[in-house]
């Protein structure tokens, strides 16, 4: 997945014809096992879903940047990232319970070399998990909430 690639064209998703956003590549997964490698500055403003296996790795600093509507959820699969930066930037919207970044359902969810920052303008968390295990080796840069932040909120059934 290559942030630069033309985007009036459609692509096979293959090292030398790669997607140019992270949705497409997700929808167009046939299988579970697969391997996303980012490359490139990515704004994703609309809510991905992840709900198979999965390794994302990032190449060249690659940044997710994600706005105050999306988030990205995991459900019931195993997902490792590695070299990623993950960005959650929520202008002032007024709204008491803002979006996570990251939702983990019932999976498996590991991050090394990432870094976390996320700004609220309220309250929020970078994370929440339900009946997951997650183990981030990661940074966490800046969470700066007017009232209430946390890195992870684990919440069991």
């Amino acid at each position: 997945i290559d942030s630069s690639v033309d985007k009036s064209v459609s692509h096979l998703g293959t090292k030398f014809d790669p997607y140019p956003t992270i949705d497409e590549a997700v929808k167009n997964a046939k299988s579970s096992n697969v391997s996303f490698y980012l490359k490139g500055n990515f704004t994703i403003s609309n809510p991905i879903s992840i709900f198979a296996d999965c390794k994302i790795i990032g190449e060249d600093n690659t940044r997710l940047n994600f706005t105050s509507n999306s988030q990205l959820t995991i459900e019931n699969a195993n997902v490792s990232v590695d070299n990623c930066i993950f960005v959650k930037q929520v202008p002032q919207t007024g709204d008491v319970i803002q979006k996570n970044l990251l939702r983990v359902y019932n999976s498996v969810f590991s991050a090394q070399n990432c870094e976390f920052v996320c700004y609220f303008d309220y309250s929020g968390s970078c994370v929440s998990a339900k009946e997951s295990t997650i183990s981030p080796v990661c940074e966490v840069k800046y969470i700066n909430p007017a009232v209430f932040g946390n890195l992870l909120f684990q919440q069991m059934a």
